[in-house]
């Protein structure tokens, strides 16, 4: 990450009564690089005290983002009795900047690398609450945006040959079975302007003979959001530099559309999948979160598109976000009173 003079940038301001609290705190591993998250998590309190949620999200970021940029509209995940947490991803926000080589790590990540992480986001996740609140007494939830939509689909839909060539990265069914149901928002499956076939082919021939190649994104912040202060901060932010590795790229960019051709063959039946988008998204296109849900076999799957909404769906104008922050919250009160039933019977 480059050093920049920009200044840091304050999302929209969202008034929400009983918000809760919030922390920051670091996700340890025990990876050999020593790799460790920055996180923040957002939970219901009553009288200053913190009560037991009735969910927890585990929210996967986008490309060139960070968890941070969504700092209030997540305060309403806590004021309707859920938690929701955030880690920035390794290679990007505040993770890559309190790394040994911010300038070296920015951008540098592969799909594989982004399993094995989200699952030990997971693991930790399950254990903290159930030491907290008792065993499988919260049930946790996956929201992706964008890369991370891909991602937390892409989780759920790795073949048999993908495992054994990604034997250590390979998302476990134990880890998978730990949640509960998952929101893809504005996923990167297939793109709104999709580069050529040729282009997508060279960029696996060129990172074959050079792995850390570099490359600059064309992402503008007008494309991003219809909120003019969105727009300016995306520009501006000195977490969101658009210079990365093209290996960041090509996984989301070859995995996306690989997910709505084939893969999707994998979801698994019992596994609650709703997919929002914006018809007038101009980064992914809504027509592959259309193809995901006509496609995968699960018992309980929903598409919500928001007309006229851009790509940034939690980070639009006025009350717009709220809209849909409040539907991905009532989507998940109907799968926790099936996982209640589920568990008495």
């Amino acid at each position: 990450m480059t050093v920049s003079k920009k200044q840091p940038t304050v999302p929209p301001v969202l008034d929400v009564p009983n918000a809760g609290e919030s922390e920051q705190f670091w996700i340890d591993t025990d990876y050999s690089d020593k790799m460790r998250f920055w996180a923040k998590r957002f939970y219901p309190t009553e009288a200053g005290q913190e009560v037991q949620p009735k969910s927890t999200t585990i929210f996967v970021h986008g490309f060139v983002e960070y968890v941070d940029r969504y700092r209030n509209i997540f305060k309403l995940w806590p004021s309707k009795g859920h938690e929701i947490l955030g880690f920035d991803q390794r290679g990007w926000g505040n993770t890559c900047r309190s790394s040994s080589e911010p300038v070296k790590n920015y951008g540098n990540t592969t799909w594989p690398q982004q399993f094995q992480d989200l699952e030990h986001v997971i693991r930790t996740t399950r254990q903290r609450l159930d030491e907290r609140w008792g065993a499988n007494k919260v049930p946790i939830f996956l929201l992706g945006h964008s890369m991370g939509g891909g991602i937390v689909t892409a989780f759920h839909t790795r073949s048999d040959e993908w495992k054994q060539q990604h034997a250590a990265n390979a998302p476990s069914q134990e880890a998978k079975d730990m949640v509960a149901g998952v929101v893809a928002c504005a996923p990167w499956l297939t793109l709104t302007k999709p580069p050529p076939w040729f282009v997508v082919w060279g960029a696996t021939k060129i990172l074959s003979l050079i792995p850390e190649m570099h490359w600059s994104v064309d992402l503008l912040g007008k494309n991003i959001s219809r909120d003019p202060v969105v727009a300016s901060n995306f520009e501006n932010d000195p977490l969101s530099e658009k210079k990365v590795y093209l290996k960041a790229i090509q996984g989301p960019l070859q995995g996306g559309m690989d997910i709505v051709e084939k893969a999707y063959q994998h979801w698994p039946e019992s596994k609650p999948l709703l997919a929002i988008h914006g018809t007038a998204d101009l980064v992914t296109s809504h027509k592959g979160s259309q193809m995901l849900i006509d496609r995968v076999k699960a018992s309980d799957k929903t598409l919500k598109l928001f007309d006229g909404y851009y790509h940034d769906l939690l980070n639009e104008p006025g009350q717009d976000k709220v809209i849909v922050a409040e539907y991905v919250i009532g989507y998940v009160a109907p799968n926790l009173l099936l996982l209640l039933a589920e568990r008495r019977s």
